[in-house]
């Protein structure tokens, strides 16, 4: 699938087995309210290129595809959501992941991986929440532009580098642990509940 310019919208999911190119600077963000994802269905290595540099979001992203190679990110992305599925694989090998609505959800066993790699959550307002599965994360970020967001953990988070707050409130939830190998920046809200 390759996406040039405009808006990816689907309101039905749409299944690929294959790759997906970015290849346009000019795609615009997915409308609220769309209900279809970008499934990741494949049976063997499926890649995530962004050569145009794309910053906007692209879809909101379900990955299913549970070869041992997954899905890998082979240049910085923003996706609105990201769900990984039982015994799925996510590989963001390095790369900067950007998240920009309101769902992480990484359901145990599934498998994500960062590398040495940032996953930036953006989104401005509301509730989002983030299930690990227990995959750690290597940077982390949160920034709301300003906004009222609040990042609230569904289970523990262990963060392998390090973890700054921008902007926004980091909520553990129901009393989740945070376990941090690196720095912590916080220039907003941390709640330990």
């Amino acid at each position: 699938l390759t996406l040039t310019r405009g808006i990816f919208s689907p309101t039905t999911n749409v299944n690929l087995t294959g790759n997906l190119v970015v290849s346009g600077s000019n795609m615009n963000p997915e409308p609220a309210g769309d209900t279809g994802d970008l499934v990741f269905s494949g049976s063997g290595l499926q890649t995530v290129t962004n050569s145009g540099g794309e910053t906007d979001s692209i879809s909101e992203v379900t990955v299913t595809n549970t070869d041992a190679s997954g899905v890998r990110l082979d240049n910085n992305i923003t996706f609105s959501k990201l769900v990984v599925n039982t015994n799925a694989v996510f590989n963001a090998n390095d790369k900067v992941l950007t998240i920009s609505d309101d769902t992480w959800t990484i359901t145990n066993p599934g498998t994500f991986t960062s590398g040495t790699g940032t996953v930036l959550f953006t989104k401005g307002s509301g509730t989002v929440t983030l299930t690990t599965g227990g995959d750690p994360f290597y940077h982390l970020a949160f920034n709301d532009g300003g906004g009222s967001a609040v990042y609230q953990l569904a289970d523990p988070l262990t963060v392998n580098g390090n973890l700054a707050i921008q902007g926004g409130s980091l909520s553990t939830g129901a009393n989740h642990a945070v376990t941090l190998q690196g720095n912590f920046t916080n220039s907003d809200i941390f709640t330990g509940n």
